[in-house]
């Protein structure tokens, strides 16, 4: 499925803790939006403010599982109750992924310290279940297979889990 992130229309908000970030997307966003610093652990928004809440390229950097857990938390906070969120993950099932990211230190220097965690898709299923979400749809990425993908991106919908 195309999670249809990019062709989105309409108001953009971008969160991030880094203001400089902010500023250079500012700078190269074209459309209408607006740039706010936060955490999406903690997020300056009401309850429901979005139609779709997006992460991609983020959850892999939290140094740990429960503050994934806060920021789908908060995703879902502010995302309608008939809205969706859309959230990206590496794949620990992938035994490359999963190699890779437990020496990265020792072969990216860029890292500068920030850890790489990769999370199963079940794994991801429990922290939406927890958050008050239901897995819609996955997209494998890389490879079409679950074990073998390097990642997946998900779409979550408010709900109950996920009818058998």
């Amino acid at each position: 499925f195309d999670p249809g992130v990019s062709g989105l229309s309409g108001v953009a908000t971008v969160l991030d803790l880094d203001m400089e970030a902010l500023r250079r997307g500012r700078h190269a966003y074209g459309g209408t939006g607006a740039f706010v610093c936060g955490s999406i652990t903690r997020m300056p928004f009401r309850d429901g403010t979005f139609e779709t809440s997006v992460c991609i390229g983020t959850f892999y950097n939290f140094p740990s599982r429960e503050l994934v857990e806060e920021g789908i938390a908060e995703m879902a906070r502010v995302t309608e109750k008939r809205g969706r969120v859309v959230v990206e993950f590496r794949n620990a099932e992938n035994p490359v992924v999963a190699l890779a990211f437990k020496h990265a230190e020792k072969y990216d220097p860029s890292l500068g310290g920030l850890p790489l965690r990769a999370y199963s898709l079940a794994d991801v299923k429990g922290m939406l279940s927890e958050a008050g979400l239901r897995l819609r749809r996955v997209k494998y990425m890389g490879v079409p297979v679950r074990r073998l993908a390097l990642g997946f991106i998900v779409e979550a919908v408010h709900g109950p889990e996920e009818e058998k």
